[in-house]
């Protein structure tokens, strides 16, 4: 049963989302004030918002995903002030013999590949730079690169147990295995991920523009120095990787990560990376948080499981379908993590009352959660995190221009998922 409380939390939270799609330049405070709003009428307690423990657990918002952010976005500074973007970028060009198709082909199987295994925010924190450096030294328009990396990015993490953190939660909530992801919802991601490079490839020219230019590395390149940072960059991704394994809480990681990048970067750039350090995306996604635990507090998530329950679908197709495009349009618009938390009790409770086992709807929901998460600028951390990292790079994507491009290939991607789910599954 809705109540008023739940009605006014989720209007102001569509009238937040609404204020940052008009008007971009003020999403900061548009959100800020609603959190804080939030928090003064009381949806949200500040006990909520404190973590516990060594594991940061407990708390309406990820402090782990905020640690680990703002600790990767240090590191990516540095690893840009060394010029290793561009190195990269014109090596790729080169080996690739400047070919705008084969570079976006290369730029996006890296991105799926790699979010495999590592976190999806490493992941577009360290090629949106390099695709940035791509696109312009080809003379060619960055928005079809970027796309399709934070797709592809998205959709690889979608594809395995450790490759997001809903896959976490529903993989040991369900006792999923490693193999169970690869078999169930690794094909319905790789086809999401074939439907999205398609729908973006027709916009890249089979030559680069006149006047690209020629493709050399870059000669200012420190390699001692850039080989240094490397390292650390292989030593930070290999803990993410055996993270979960390890025991390892990622805030730790984050703060590693960051002292690292400072400790590296010396009195060369240290400064320089504190004085430009993106405190905007960090405070954004953490006043996301605050909104979106009011709706989980003030029971509007818990509304919509009910509506799921109250179908009445016993079907596991039915049902499976039914989840995957429901999660999948929801997660476009709150964070996949706290969906993830609440679609736990959720499948057990249509499980008992359908008769469904829950292992096939935990990958149907996995699967609608990724795919969808690409919809909105808002879909997923590493959606934010790659706009705030174009943003940087100059090139700024507003909220209408990332709809228009992206919304058609999310619903293109539910549909194939469906597809191949439906044989999967």
């Amino acid at each position: 049963m809705w109540t008023l409380s739940a009605a006014a939390a989720l209007a102001v939270f569509a009238a937040a989302i609404l204020l940052v799609a008009l008007f971009e330049r003020y999403r900061l405070l548009t959100v800020g004030v609603a959190a804080a709003a939030s928090v003064a009428i009381g949806w949200v307690t500040p006990s909520e918002l404190i973590p516990s423990g060594l594991a940061a657990n407990g708390s309406l918002i990820e402090w782990n995903a905020i640690a680990l952010l703002a600790g990767l976005l240090i590191y990516a500074a540095l690893i840009g002030a060394i010029g290793l973007p561009r190195w990269a970028a014109l090596r790729l060009i080169a080996q690739l013999r400047g070919s705008p198709v084969a570079v976006y082909l290369a730029l996006a199987g890296l991105a799926f590949g790699l979010s495999m295994v590592l976190n999806s925010l490493a992941v577009v924190l360290i090629l949106v730079p390099v695709s940035l450096e791509a696109a312009r030294e080809l003379r060619l328009n960055p928005l079809p690169f970027l796309f399709v990396e934070i797709m592809s990015a998205n959709l690889g993490g979608t594809a395995t147990l450790i490759g997001s953190a809903p896959n976490l939660v529903l993989g040991s909530a369900f006792s999923l295995p490693f193999a169970g992801f690869l078999e169930h919802a690794a094909l319905p991601a790789l086809a999401a991920f074939g439907v999205s490079v398609a729908w973006f490839l027709g916009r890249i020219p089979k030559k680069s523009a006149e006047g690209a230019l020629p493709f050399t590395p870059a000669p200012h390149l420190d390699r001692a120095y850039a080989a240094v940072a490397l390292a650390g960059l292989v030593a930070i991704v290999g803990t993410l990787v055996d993270a979960t394994a390890l025991g390892i809480p990622l805030w730790t990681i984050g703060i590693a990560a960051g002292a690292l990048g400072l400790a590296i970067a010396g009195g060369r750039f240290a400064r320089g990376l504190l004085r430009d350090f993106d405190w905007s995306t960090v405070l954004f996604l953490l006043f996301l948080f605050v909104l979106v635990g009011a709706l989980v507090e003030t029971g509007v998530i818990g509304q919509f499981a009910s509506g799921l329950e109250s179908a009445g679908i016993s079907n596991p197709y039915e049902l499976g379908l039914l989840l995957l495009w429901t999660l999948g349009f929801a997660s476009a618009f709150v964070d996949n993590l706290p969906l993830a938390a609440i679609t736990v009790p959720l499948l057990r409770s249509l499980g008992t009352a359908s008769g469904v086992s829950t292992s096939p709807l935990a990958y149907s929901a996995v699967i609608g959660m990724g795919v969808g998460g690409n919809g909105t600028p808002i879909g997923s951390i590493s959606n934010v995190t790659a706009l705030a990292a174009a943003g940087r790079g100059g090139v700024k994507i507003g909220w209408s221009a990332y709809l228009r491009a992206a919304l058609p290939a999310m619903a293109l991607g539910l549909a194939a998922a469906s597809a191949v789910w439906l044989l999967v599954g």
